[in-house]
């Protein structure tokens, strides 16, 4: 099949629904190769027709910007609540963390509401996640809501960060990069999260296997000052840090 065929078949797809998968495209076109249909993706991409996410994509949206929580949410589920178990287990009774905004944190918000622990968050999942009546101590900071995201943000966020001590801190992030390190399309994300770096003795990156080798247009923090949680390990990371995998 030509080129233009296949990608307007995958333009096609993302006409019907919120978030297209690559293992949607491959039901559709089982001819075609993984690579080549990546490669396809990459090309709309470039040409402004879709953008490119972590397991397949979604209609464009106008340049750089953080995907929708509702479509994070619905990819790589499987290896996002192992990636949130191993967090967990970092975790011991009586500590402070904090944790960040995106699918992957709230999966772990979920099993610390469960523990005696202090759980300091910019991620508004918490409400519905702590339930009638959490084991946890949940302290929800303020500043600007983003719906999208899910997410606290802007000065006063991080001015109510300044006032604590993480015994550990887990960030969510867009890409995981060896030359670039952790990042994601949002400023205001990049500003926050190197905040509570700032004040976090551990610093742990949440990240699924797919984000390895992506970059995001704005820098967050070199791999040498996290950890990073994934599902599985990538030889030219653990070069750079430390990988722990679920």
């Amino acid at each position: 099949m030509i080129p233009y065929k296949r990608q307007q078949t995958i333009l096609d797809l993302l006409s019907q629904e919120e978030v297209v998968r690559f293992s949607d495209i491959q039901e559709l076109l089982p001819e075609v190769s993984e690579s080549t249909l990546r490669r396809d993706v990459r090309e709309l991409e470039a040409d402004g027709r879709l953008q490119r996410l972590s397991g397949g994509a979604v209609k464009a949206a106008g340049g750089p910007r953080e995907t929708p929580i509702s479509v994070k949410a619905a990819i790589h589920v499987g290896e996002k609540r192992a990636i949130a178990a191993a967090a967990a287990a970092l975790v011991e009774d009586g500590e402070t963390v904090y944790v960040d905004s995106g699918s992957t944190c709230s999966a772990l918000l979920a099993l610390l509401m469960a523990r005696p622990v202090t759980v300091v968050t910019t991620n508004a999942d918490a409400f519905s996640l702590a339930g009638a009546d959490p084991c946890a101590t949940l302290v929800m900071l303020g500043g600007i809501l983003s719906p999208d995201l899910s997410s606290v943000y802007g000065p006063m966020t991080e001015e109510n960060v300044g006032r604590f001590v993480f015994d550990r801190a887990f960030l969510g992030a867009n890409g995981v990069d060896v030359r670039f390190g952790v990042t994601t399309p949002s400023m205001q994300e990049s500003n926050k999260k190197q905040v509570v770096a700032e004040h976090a003795k551990e610093t742990y990156v949440l990240a699924d296997s797919s984000k390895f080798g992506e970059v995001l247009n704005v820098r967050v923090l070199p791999l040498d000052r996290v950890t990073v949680v994934s599902d599985r390990s990538d030889p030219a990371v653990a070069a750079e840090t430390r990988v722990i995998t679920a």
